[in-house]
């Protein structure tokens, strides 16, 4: 089961309290997810939302309609008449959907459109990827009542004209959680801030690694270029400062220069040890 799915799925569990909340959710799943705006039938293939649906009819609209939901059925259709639209705040004016705004002025119902909204055309990019929530409309007209009523939440949703219809989203971890929890999805925001702690604690450990690794390779480096150097004048031709760090800079090739520092029968900083190293090659660079 995908990301939204999964989502979806539990969302739909959720209780259907007030009449009003159920005509926002209900009108927004309508207007979002109808085959066409002329015929106003709305179909779904999931069971569990299919019953939501009929919940929803029953609160907002007094249609009952769970009989026509055996669960087991492939697919779950319900066409919504004139009047179970007007009861929703939708009218048809030339085959197109209107909408009464009224039915989102409570800020709960704001909430409850988008919810119908993200049920019926909505999907969340699993967080392990990337941090993406998207709910598509017919028109820029729904995206932008749907981008308003979630400024009232301070979220701001961006919209995208796409070929044939219009997307409205939100592409950031805190936004795509707020929006998550504005529409009820507790466990969702739960999974998502888990989900951000376990991927920054991968990419740190990852930029720890790589810093690690280029740290030695630089250490690798410079012990080779100080080892030719010896190599080339002679360990025993080096002033007496010189010849020790010289002689335990071969004998142990990989060791940094903090630890060459300690093995010194007088100990030196980094610092020290890296100038008398520098002074070696330095020689062997002037060397005919």
């Amino acid at each position: 089961m995908s990301f939204s799915s999964d989502i979806k799925s539990n969302m739909a569990a959720s209780p259907v309290k007030e009449r009003h909340c159920a005509a926002a959710e209900l009108a927004a799943a309508v207007i979002f997810g109808a085959q066409s705006e002329e015929s106003a039938i709305y179909a779904t293939e999931d069971f569990l939302y299919a019953k939501r649906l009929a919940a929803l009819c029953r609160r907002a609209c007094g249609m009952d309609i769970e009989g026509a939901f055996a669960e087991g059925r492939s697919a779950y259709a319900v066409l919504f008449d004139s009047s179970a639209l007007r009861l929703v705040g939708i009218t048809l004016n030339d085959g197109v959907f209107d909408l009464d705004k009224e039915i989102c002025e409570r800020d709960c119902c704001a909430a409850s459109f988008v919810r119908g909204a993200f049920f019926a055309a909505g999907s969340v990019s699993a967080p392990e990827k990337m941090y993406r929530l998207d709910i598509t409309a017919r028109s820029e007209k729904w995206a932008q009542l749907l981008a308003e009523c979630a400024e009232r939440f301070g979220i701001a949703f961006k919209i995208a004209r796409r070929v044939g219809n219009v997307a409205a989203y939100v592409k950031t971890a805190q936004s795509v959680s707020d929006t998550l929890a504005m529409m009820g999805a507790r466990r969702a925001v739960m999974d998502l801030v888990m989900a951000k702690a376990i991927k920054e604690r991968r990419n740190f450990t990852n930029r720890l690694v790589n810093c690690d690794t280029a740290n030695a390779k630089k250490t690798v480096t410079a012990s080779v270029r100080v080892r030719a150097a010896i190599e080339k004048i002679g360990a025993e031709n080096l002033p007496e400062n010189l010849r020790e760090v010289a002689l335990l800079r071969v004998r142990y090739p990989e060791a940094s220069i903090e630890q060459l520092g300690q093995m010194l029968t007088v100990p030196l900083s980094k610092s020290g040890v890296s100038h008398r190293l520098a002074r070696i090659t330095d020689i062997a660079e002037n060397e005919v």
